[in-house]
């Protein structure tokens, strides 16, 4: 039987001997340097004023970078023994805390792990170490003739183990889902003392626990073979017209590989993009002849109209634009969900009316086995302090997005440290059960990344 995990925040601070002990296995590859400790102590969104109380000092009392599986799992097992809190770290891009150490403790920075193990042609896998890069990825996959089946719009920025941990989907999901539906295995070092192999029977132990339950240290996924991508695009005057237009597409059943869109307010961003709803349709070459052909028909039907040529391959080359997107907006707080498609145009509808200024957003249509299609849609809310729009109003409008979606069938994209009082609804009452009886297991001590998914008591942001 496991022993009883103690309260997360029981956790240890590093002493001086603790510190001599990961110098001298890790040598160069840990660091107690404040400006570093500082990088690592908070996502892609640092906490606004309102919510800092409550989280506490998030800066890290060290990092360090392993380079091998081995090492993972040395790390583990000693930081259990000292009891000294381990939060996992890709690339830092989530927006939901779930890379911010709230035990403080170490930082364990992915980034050297970054590897191609093994690459299959003939079952056409590939398999990587967690801080491979997706863009460094497609490189490497193009190489032999190979190509991504689906990426996050923050491609040349994200790891392949931090989307797997943080889970979601991206451009390619209207083919192929949500990433868990692409990786066939992935391994974890425990606490416990070894190395588990996950195969797809218990891969959502792992999905979307954000490093809760393991230390990811490989992930083997399907990939495609490479073909040229060609895109179309069209616009739409209104939330009513876009979701009847990707519900036509949807029921059409058409090859696509990829529906996006942005609203009005991203599109305006560039001056040379209309200011409607524009979808995006990325398709391979080969299925043209007849996607040209039939596309433009169900769009007309729909109520929207076709862009010409330069237009729509414009916007499939800014499809990675929420990465520049502070160059022009200087601080944004996301409003991150998932709503069925069914209910597309209503939220946008009420986010509209709720907010009555311009908060751009931008989604990709997902399409799974056996379910109704949904829409991952990411609002970004701007701070202006010159329009009398402080950070914390922004915030508070962000809540009023995930509360819009939530009336209508919809949830939060993810869990991370704000939304964590919602696990059971974002992940499921059955899935959560066997995630805390799998990491009572693998975790007793409770030191992977505390505070997220399945944390103790509450720190969702209050709804307004």
């Amino acid at each position: 039987m496991s022993a009883p995990r103690p309260s997360e925040a029981s956790m240890n601070r590093l002493d001086s001997s603790q510190r001599s002990h990961l110098r001298s296995r890790f040598g160069h590859r840990v660091t107690f340097r404040r400006s570093e400790r500082r990088r690592c102590g908070h996502d892609s969104v640092t906490a606004t004023p309102p919510v800092r109380p409550a989280i506490g000092e998030t800066v890290p009392d060290g990092v360090v970078y392993p380079q091998s599986e081995s090492e993972l799992l040395e790390l583990a097992r000693w930081a259990s023994q000292e009891r000294i809190a381990l939060t996992p770290r890709g690339c830092g891009m989530s927006r939901s805390g779930a890379a911010v150490p709230l035990r403080r403790g170490l930082v364990v920075d992915f980034h050297r792990l970054n590897r191609v193990i093994d690459l299959e042609r003939r079952s056409r896998t590939v398999t990587v170490e967690p801080g491979m890069v997706w863009q460094q990825l497609d490189t490497e996959l193009a190489r032999a003739g190979l190509a991504l089946r689906l990426y996050p719009t923050s491609y040349a920025r994200s790891s392949v183990g931090g989307w797997l941990a943080h889970g979601g989907a991206g451009l390619g999901s209207f083919e192929t889902g949500w990433f868990h539906e692409s990786v066939v295995a992935a391994r974890i070092a425990v606490p416990a003392g070894e190395v588990l192999d996950i195969d797809s029977s218990t891969l959502d132990l792992v999905s979307d626990a954000e490093g809760t339950t393991g230390l990811v240290s490989r992930v083997t996924l399907r990939v495609a073979p490479i073909g040229e991508i060609a895109v179309m695009a069209a616009a739409t005057p209104d939330p009513a017209a876009l979701q009847q237009l990707l519900e036509s597409v949807v029921q059409a059943d058409l090859p696509l590989w990829s529906v996006s869109f942005v609203d009005p307010g991203l599109a305006a961003l560039h001056a040379a993009g209309p200011e409607e709803y524009v979808v995006s349709f990325a398709f391979l070459r080969s299925n043209a002849p007849w996607l040209t052909s039939t596309l433009p028909w169900i769009v007309h039907q729909s109520g929207a109209w076709i862009l010409d040529d330069d237009l729509a391959r414009r916007e499939w080359n800014r499809r990675f634009r929420t990465m520049r997107i502070r160059r022009r907006v200087p601080s944004l707080v996301p409003a991150e969900v998932v709503v069925p498609l069914a209910a597309l145009a209503a939220v946008l509808d009420q986010i509209e009316r709720t907010i009555q200024r311009p908060v751009p957003k931008e989604a990709v249509v997902v399409r799974t086995r056996g379910a109704e299609p949904q829409v991952a849609l990411h609002a970004f809310v701007p701070v202006d302090v010159f329009e009398g729009v402080s950070r914390e109003a922004a915030m508070a409008d962000a809540q009023k997005v995930i509360a819009i979606a939530e009336r209508h069938g919809g949830r939060s994209y993810s869990t991370g440290i704000y939304f964590r009082d919602r696990a059971e609804g974002i992940l499921g009452e059955d899935r959560m059960r066997r995630m805390r009886a799998f990491k009572r297991e693998v975790d007793p001590h409770g030191i992977l990344n505390p505070g997220k998914v399945m944390g103790a008591g509450a720190m969702g942001w209050p709804m307004t």
